[in-house]
């Protein structure tokens, strides 16, 4: 059977979730799918559910293995995947019928490498847009994708255009062939997604923007892009990895600009700072971890690149930074750093406890 689209779904302790996931997959509008269904090791009876569901369903492909990740586990699923296209779900999300359908066609009639549409996300039976894509939009050739994709925060139509709507995966089709051929897989960094998605975009020569509500983003405590950030020793080695491959990667862009680089490696030098630095389980003391932190501030990329946030603030503390005139004056960045930090875990804390 000839396959228009394989959806990859890795799964991991979402026994609750996973069947409206599944179900939401297997009743697309679109014919001659394939759904590919890793467990990474979960705890709970997540693949027996997937399991059942391969019994019932020949379209679904269902397997088990050690739990080594997501980035490996999607990696696993590119080398099953036999479809035209691909595409990713998270267990605990779901899709619209007709989104696949909508998306594949699209695909089709431009010949596209990627095609981009609108995701939401669901706080319980709250719903918020992630992303805004409001007109048909076909960008062709390196030079545009370039121009889209290097766009800063600043620039109009954001939630359209630039670094926000190529952070996430689930909300895109991929020509399989176009990954394969560029040899575009995940890292097994922080944020393989973004990574895999400045990869991908870098070296396409056709992408398709739909404006369409297509791809359910449930926000749960204790999901994996929604938990509380985790002390992660080392972190400070994942980010200049991070950093010098981002470095070489935009390189290939036709149009280059520093503001895509920058905009990532300052947000994984927060969450740095954050899962590291000042996190609560890092055991040095005060006085330690500030000369830690103004090493790694000493490092001219960081500098860069924190001094370009500040400058083009993405967020209140962004701005908040910049009015301080943080990467002038460490110390009043670090202390800073540190309250935020603090008061980010007290509010948490108290909201679970009210």
């Amino acid at each position: 059977m000839f396959v228009k689209l394989s959806i990859i779904v890795p799964v991991y302790n979402a026994e609750k979730y996973i069947k409206k996931c599944l179900d939401s997959i297997l009743s697309s509008s679109l014919e001659n799918i394939e759904l590919i269904v890793i467990d990474d090791g979960s705890e709970d009876n997540s693949f027996s559910v997937c399991q059942s569901y391969a019994q019932k369903d020949s379209r679904v492909f269902a397997m088990k293995k050690r739990n080594e990740g997501r980035s490996k586990t999607r990696n696993l699923g590119l080398e099953y995947a036999r479809g035209e296209y691909v595409t990713f779900a998270d267990c605990d999300d779901w899709v619209n019928t007709d989104v696949y359908k909508m998306a594949y066609e699209n695909a089709k009639q431009y010949d596209a490498d990627i095609v981009v549409y609108n995701a939401v996300r669901k706080y319980g039976d709250i719903s918020k847009p992630y992303t805004n894509i409001v007109q048909e939009k076909v960008w062709n050739g390196h030079s545009d994708i370039s121009r889209f994709v290097m766009g800063t925060p600043k620039e109009k139509d954001d939630s359209q255009n630039g670094i926000h709507s190529i952070c996430p995966i689930w909300n895109k089709l991929y020509k399989k062939n176009f990954l394969d051929s560029n040899e575009i897989l995940f890292l097994d960094y922080h944020i393989e997604d973004v990574l895999f998605n400045i990869y991908a975009f870098a070296y396409a020569k056709k992408i398709t923007f739909l404006p369409i509500e297509g791809y359910c983003w449930r926000i749960r405590e204790g999901s994996a892009s929604n938990r509380e950030i985790r002390y992660r020793k080392g972190f400070e080695m994942e980010l200049w990895g991070i950093a010098m491959y981002l470095l070489e990667c935009t390189s290939k862009y036709a149009y280059r600009e520093d503001a895509l680089c920058y905009r990532v490696i300052s947000d994984v030098i927060w969450q740095c700072l954050e899962c590291n630095i000042l996190n609560k389980e890092n055991n040095g003391s005060f006085i330690r971890r500030y000369f830690c932190f103004k090493e790694m501030m000493g490092k001219p990329i960081y500098k860069d690149a924190m001094e370009w946030r500040f400058s083009n603030p993405c967020s209140r503390k962004d701005v908040l930074m910049g009015k301080l005139k943080g990467m002038k004056h460490l110390p009043v960045f670090f202390i800073t750093a540190t309250f935020l930090r603090n008061w980010k875990c007290f509010r948490m804390k108290w909201s679970k406890n009210k």
